[in-house]
């Protein structure tokens, strides 16, 4: 299984000219809402892809993700949060008769990460930021309750928020149904959004 980690950090500023890093130890359980932008390079096309250059990799960019609507037993609940950079995934072409193709929807079902980090920010209700850290596996693309794709990610976090740690990201219904018919040999899809509104990140 391949990981997808997460690790959150950053210096919170006290007056005009110093800066710490504050480490606000929460307990019980958080649950905030999550949305970003995959977008695919090249664009996903049907079946096995786009023919390119030898050795030229998929490469997909996860924006950086935003948090917010935090709610959770947890003592003080984050008001919200944003990784501060993206994450790029590079998948290796697929060969056929010495040729090489990228960006297939035939094989988008079964994507994984790659090991990989991003930085997440999360803000307090004082103003101040706190660092989390999680170490993830990614599992195939499945579907949520109303038939939007996107992934379920497990791990466990430590740090400021600490426990186990589960990821429901699901894209909105134009994405998803663009990726349906691009698995279904219709259309191509050049970017996918996560919903905020279907996907959650829980932490305890």
């Amino acid at each position: 299984m391949a990981l997808l980690c997460i690790v959150a950090g950053l210096a919170a500023f006290s007056g005009s000219a110093s800066a710490r890093t504050r480490v606000i130890k929460g307990t019980g359980t958080i649950s905030c809402t999550l949305s970003t932008t995959f977008t695919f390079n090249p664009p996903l096309t049907p079946g096995i892809g786009t023919l390119v250059g030898k050795g030229i990799s998929e490469v997909i960019t996860v924006a950086p993700a935003e948090i917010g609507g935090c709610t959770g037993t947890t003592a003080p609940v984050p008001v919200s949060g944003l990784a501060t950079k993206a994450i790029v995934i590079k998948m290796r072409p697929f060969v056929l008769n010495r040729l090489d193709h990228a960006g297939g929807c035939f094989f988008f079902p079964t994507l994984l990460f790659a090991l990989k980090h991003a930085v997440l920010d999360w803000t307090l209700p004082s103003g101040l930021m706190s660092p989390t850290s999680a170490k993830l596996n990614a599992s195939a693309i499945g579907a949520d309750g109303a038939g939007n794709l996107g992934y379920s990610i497990t791990g466990t976090a430590r740090g400021s928020f600490a426990g186990p740690v589960a990821i429901g990201a699901y894209f909105d219904p134009a994405s998803s149904l663009a990726i349906q018919n691009c698995e279904d040999n219709a259309g191509s899809v050049a970017s996918a959004t996560v919903d905020p509104t279907q996907s959650t990140i829980t932490i305890g």
